[in-house]
């Protein structure tokens, strides 16, 4: 009996020295101050080209961290257009092109990526306008679902673009 008591003593004693461990609680996620808060994204564009009238129609996958800007453009038939790659860390622009033709176009890639650059980076809550090579583009958000628009309208007095998205991490 002496020997039950000494050991529901020191059990008793070991116990009140010992505070229950906490587990760490994960913050919640604040809500994304964009309208395209970061990830992946395809997109199916449509480009109209004024006053020489011309279209072009393609896909794209974007990918947006706070680090990285990916976008890969598609042809119709699934093949690689072009690629770019902003390291957003050390302001660094890189553009591949895979079509010849594409190619000799190069630097008129750069006006529509700057403008696709301000879109995927909009803060919520930001005028439906952007100033673009002198211009100001009026811009309208459409087919909202999940706090994401699934439709852009981009008008400007050059060009015009259609843009329906769909993310991809949903």
């Amino acid at each position: 009996m002496k020997f039950i008591l000494q050991s529901s003593l020191i059990l008793l004693t070991l116990s009140a020295c010992v505070t229950p461990t906490k587990l760490p609680v994960a913050p919640q996620p604040e809500p994304s101050t964009l309208i395209f808060p970061f990830g992946r994204y395809r997109h199916q564009v449509e480009l109209q080209i004024t006053p020489e009238p011309a279209h072009f129609s393609f896909a794209s996958v974007v990918q947006t961290s706070a680090t990285v800007i990916h976008l890969v453009a598609l042809s119709p038939f699934g093949t690689t257009l072009l690629k770019i790659h902003e390291d957003r860390v050390k302001n660094e622009v890189t553009f591949d092109v895979y079509e010849p033709q594409l190619n000799r176009a190069r630097d008129k890639f750069k006006p529509y990526y700057a403008l696709l650059r301000k879109l995927l980076l909009m803060p919520r809550g930001a005028p439906a306008e952007i100033v673009h090579e002198g211009h100001t583009a009026k811009l309208t958000f459409s087919q909202w679902e999940k706090n994401i628009p699934r439709h852009i309208l981009v008008e400007e007095p050059t060009f015009s673009l259609n843009i329906q998205v769909e993310p991809l991490d949903d």
